[in-house]
């Protein structure tokens, strides 16, 4: 489906969100899915997927290799610490509001 979007045109935007359940035996194949994640203009990890993913590989050679491909932009979430996007040119990491921040919004 990725590769009939990409001869169409459109922009594609993955969010891996992993179920290592839902694979056959509980594995997870990752090289299929970084497969994808090749294919994508947008790549949305958690931490702990792209930890998954990457094996033995550094994290900066797993997302400079995504980048290579074609990914213009590569958002990685870590539960509440900060949100990390990396493009080729920058990384920048946004903390994400606290409780106190949260209930001054929901007023």
């Amino acid at each position: 489906m990725a590769e009939r979007a990409a001869a169409a045109g459109a922009l594609i935007s993955v969010d891996a969100n992993l179920r290592a359940n839902l694979w056959p035996g509980g594995q997870v194949n990752t090289a299929r899915v970084t497969a994808l994640l090749d294919q994508a203009h947008r790549i949305k990890l958690a931490r702990e997927e792209l930890e998954l993913l990457r094996g033995a590989a550094s994290e900066e050679s797993y997302l400079q290799a995504r980048l290579a491909s074609g990914a213009v932009l590569i958002v990685i979430t870590d539960g509440g610490e900060p949100v990390t996007a990396v493009t080729a040119r920058a990384r920048l990491s946004v903390a994400p509001p606290g409780e106190h921040s949260l209930r001054a919004l929901r007023r």
